[in-house]
């Protein structure tokens, strides 16, 4: 009998149900292989007698967390694909993470941008790559206006990518608003992260 669920109902992001816990997981495709991020960007319980979905902690208990990328891992196997844990760094060593796959995305990105009718040094001064979050940043976004259509541009563009970061700065080399999107959590220090 089987104890649980998996589906994808969106790019990106790849959902596990088991009993009445519902967990989204950060997944992409990369040269024909399905790789899972292993730590949920979101994780809820329905409960019954309060009519609804609850979000809960998104921290794992080690048993848990081993049953649940294995499930994934062997869902994906069923299918005929190749599957894999995505590699993260542990928090002492995140700070001094380089991922050089990071570059092709930035090239990607600028794609991305072009085509959404934003030109680099008109709209933005700049795109850097945040190693240890595993994601870019668009720097020196000069027209508040412009904002949110880039955020848009980049999140259709990076599905696999749960949470982004909004801030803005008038001082030093490239003043203006900056729109942050990575695909780990924890490291906005004391800002505030979307997921």
């Amino acid at each position: 009998m089987k104890t649980f669920e998996v589906s994808i109902e969106s790019p990106g992001r790849l959902i596990y149900r088991e009993r009445n816990y519902e967990y989204t997981f950060p997944f992409y495709e990369h040269d024909g292989e399905v790789i899972i991020v292993g730590y949920p960007t979101r994780r809820r319980i329905y409960l019954h007698f309060f009519f609804g979905w609850h979000v809960i902690p998104n921290k794992l208990p080690s048993g848990e967390s081993h049953r649940i990328r294995s499930r994934l891992i062997e869902h994906f196997h069923r299918l005929g694909k190749t599957a894999t844990m995505f590699k993260m760094a542990d928090k002492t060593a995140q700070a001094f993470t380089f991922s050089p796959m990071l570059f092709e995305e930035k090239a990607r990105a600028s794609t991305i941008l072009e085509e959404a009718g934003f030109i680099w040094m008109n709209n933005y001064s700049s795109l850097e790559i945040l190693h240890d979050k595993y994601g870019l940043e668009v720097c020196g976004i000069r027209d508040e206006l412009d904002v949110k259509p880039i955020a848009d541009a980049m999140q259709k563009g990076f599905p696999q990518w749960h949470y982004h970061h909004i801030s803005a700065k008038n001082y030093g080399l490239e003043p203006g608003w900056a729109f942050s999107i990575f695909m780990l959590s924890g490291c906005c220090g004391d800002e505030k992260c979307e997921a």
